[in-house]
Formats: structure tokens, C-alpha cells, sequence
């Protein structure tokens, strides 16, 4: 059986310790529907989260393409005024 322990042993145990100790306790332990609920939540968040990572990269590329551009067309101007 696993006793609890503290807020700073907690946080001082390793993520390896950490899933053993959840391993231990998750043998003695009948779950709710909220820890499903919270489950479904985190994998929805962390899928959100790389939707945002992947159309942050897009922004990026999209803005140095919009930058070049923007470039050859003050270069066109200047050679278009210049002559």
C-alpha cells in the first residue's frame, strides 16, 4: 500500500518514481467518472495544442513569404521609377 507523502517529496520524485507510485496506488484505487472526464479533457488539450503549434508554423512561413514578396515589390518599384 502507498502512503502519501508531502508537497515536497512530491515534487522532488522523478516522472519514473512518479508512474511507479500511480502504478502502486492505481492497484487499490476504484476510479470516478470525473477521472475519465479529466482524461478525455487532457487529451483533447494537449490535441488543441499541437492544432495551435502546427498553424503557429504555417503563420511563420506565411510571413516570410509575405515579407519576400513584399521585398520584390519595393525592388520592382524602385528599378520601375528609377528607369
Amino acid at each position: 500500500m502507498v502512503h502519501a507523502t508531502n508537497y515536497t517529496q512530491l515534487r522532488n520524485l522523478s516522472r519514473e518514481d512518479l508512474i511507479r507510485l500511480y502504478d502502486e496506488s492505481a492497484e487499490h484505487t476504484q476510479i470516478g467518472l470525473d477521472f475519465l472526464r479529466s482524461e478525455i479533457a487532457r487529451r483533447d488539450s494537449g490535441e488543441q495544442t499541437e492544432s495551435i503549434v502546427l498553424m503557429t508554423k504555417r503563420m511563420l512561413c506565411l510571413t516570410y513569404v509575405i515579407a519576400f514578396m513584399t521585398l520584390v515589390n519595393v525592388i520592382c518599384s524602385v528599378i520601375c521609377v528609377v528607369k
